[in-house]
């Protein structure tokens, strides 16, 4: 039986946080200077009202922590979404109680934590999570809360987890749906290769070429981050350690800002890319199986319901659909039944079935 119950923080905390002011004549100094930083204010979200969307309990320290802290501090009213309890490992009660010590850490205010439990959203990296039950629960939040930022993973997820990826593919099923709302402006943290991910500091100055949205932390500010990852306690193994200390996450967020048409093309090459690589994708040939015609990207078609397998597409995307007519007419069916899979996670395209005319 489904359970979906949504946690909520109750009662009110202090919002301010201690911070331990060096006595030196040298730390107004260091502040003055810090304020003077380009990336403090060109690369900061002009944001009010912010949702922070993550998978598990310890993403918001693992790899959202710098943005987080400076939203924290530039004011924003900032709002957390953890979309499962980590009962991966039978701890969910636990990690449950570090992600509230940890965001209080950060300068998240109970009451402004969301936890998710749901049998269909389970921590598993082998599950895949339905994209519209995913994009239900972020738009909900839009709403009620009246967010006007969204932030949270690209399609790399960053260490490449379904669970984190499922969030990219429901915030692509919200702009293709038209679910998002027009006030809300969506981020998506960028996903690095291996060796940038593990330079912590030596990244900085590649970040603040390639990435106009980014937030940066001073080694002193750095150990907050430290502090609040440390909550989560039942996920501090010995290769945690070695993250904290590595990890650039942890003193550097770079965002992009995404829309509609970045989601297309985003799709639309990684259809492409499957296409050729032949990855568990069948190819739009004369030769595909008679009951698995191919994928093409849910956001790019249409189904006229008067003229069944009449396909709206844009021009970059209609070869791929001339070989499929090509393969139709070869093997003589007379129309195409359209599944909708974006509940079996399928990165919101069409399951293409072909039915032999009756």
């Amino acid at each position: 039986m489904k359970l979906n119950n949504l946690v909520r923080g109750s009662g009110v905390t202090d919002n301010k946080f201690d911070i331990t002011v060096g006595r030196d004549a040298t730390y107004l100094t260091r502040i003055q200077y810090a304020r003077r930083l380009p990336t403090r204010t060109r690369g900061a979200l002009r944001a009010k009202r912010v949702l922070v969307v993550v998978a598990h309990p310890d993403d918001e320290c693992m790899f959202f922590g710098p943005t987080i802290f400076r939203l924290c501090e530039q004011g924003a009213d900032v709002y957390l979404l953890c979309l499962s309890n980590g009962n991966f490992e039978g701890k969910g009660s636990i990690r449950k109680q570090e992600l509230w010590s940890a965001c209080q850490e950060l300068g998240v205010p109970n009451q402004n934590i969301c936890l998710v439990t749901d049998t269909r959203l389970r921590d598993d990296p082998k599950l895949h999570w339905p994209v519209s039950v995913v994009a239900k629960l972020i738009q909900h939040d839009l709403e009620a809360l009246e967010i006007d930022t969204l932030v949270t993973f690209d399609r790399g997820g960053v260490s490449s987890h379904r669970n984190h990826s499922a969030i990219f593919y429901a915030i692509a099923y919200m702009f293709v749906e038209k679910l998002m709302p027009k006030r809300c402006t969506v981020y998506t943290l960028d996903s690095v290769n291996i060796v940038r991910k593990y330079i912590s500091f030596l990244d900085i100055p590649l970040s603040f070429i390639l990435s106009s949205k980014r937030y940066f932390l001073r080694w002193t500010e750095s150990r907050r981050i430290v502090r609040a990852m440390k909550h989560h306690q039942s996920q501090m193994l010995w290769f945690r350690y070695l993250y904290v200390f590595l990890s650039r996450y942890m003193v550097i967020n770079t965002l992009r800002r995404i829309s509609l048409a970045d989601i297309e093309l985003e799709l639309e090459l990684k259809l492409r890319h499957k296409i050729l690589n032949n990855r568990g994708y069948p190819a739009f040939l004369p030769k595909c199986p008679a009951k698995l015609a191919g994928f093409i990207p849910r956001f790019a078609s249409t189904l006229d319901d008067k003229a069944p397998g009449q396909f709206h597409l844009p021009i970059s995307l209609r070869p791929h659909v001339r070989q499929l007519e090509t393969w139709h007419a070869t093997a003589k069916l007379s129309r195409y039944k359209i599944q909708n899979l974006s509940e079996c996670y399928s990165d919101i395209y069409y399951h293409v079935t072909a039915i032999d005319e009756l």
